[in-house]
């Protein structure tokens, strides 16, 4: 790998980690300062729902974290692929979860350098209905 697949490579990894935080109830942890805080950034999550800019992509992660508990923790990467092009880089990711009936998803992430550093400007992960059905029923 290069150096800048290897930086990328380690973001994207602390997003996935960061993730599983919100998930397991550690909060919010580094996620804000994996993302460029912006207008253009985006995410669309498990639920389906789409964030269009910082502050609604933010809103989504604090939404996440409010709901989650440890028994929900545990996402890891099975594999990861990283692809960069300039100044702008993707990955596509297959994750997996150690929860009963939650089957593998894949996730997509765009990074961009800005002044050196490789910070998210997209997020993407398949929609789950078992993942949600799980939400909805621990918060009952």
């Amino acid at each position: 790998m290069t150096g800048d697949e290897q930086a990328v490579d380690a973001v994207v990894r602390q997003l996935y980690a960061a993730i599983d935080g919100l998930i397991s109830g550690q909060g919010l942890g580094q996620m804000a300062e994996l993302w460029h805080q912006d207008d253009d950034v985006t995410s669309v999550h498990v639920s389906g729902d789409w964030a269009h800019g910082w502050d609604a992509v933010r809103v989504i992660w604090e939404t996440f974290a409010s709901i989650g508990v440890k028994e929900f923790g545990g996402l890891f990467v099975q594999s990861l692929v990283v692809r960069v092009r300039g100044d702008f880089a993707y990955t596509a990711a297959v994750l997996g979860h150690p929860m009963p009936g939650i089957d593998t998803m894949a996730g997509t992430d765009i990074l961009e350098r800005r002044q050196g550093q490789w910070k998210l400007v997209h997020h993407h992960i398949d929609r789950s209905p078992k993942v949600i059905e799980a939400i909805s029923q621990s918060s009952n």
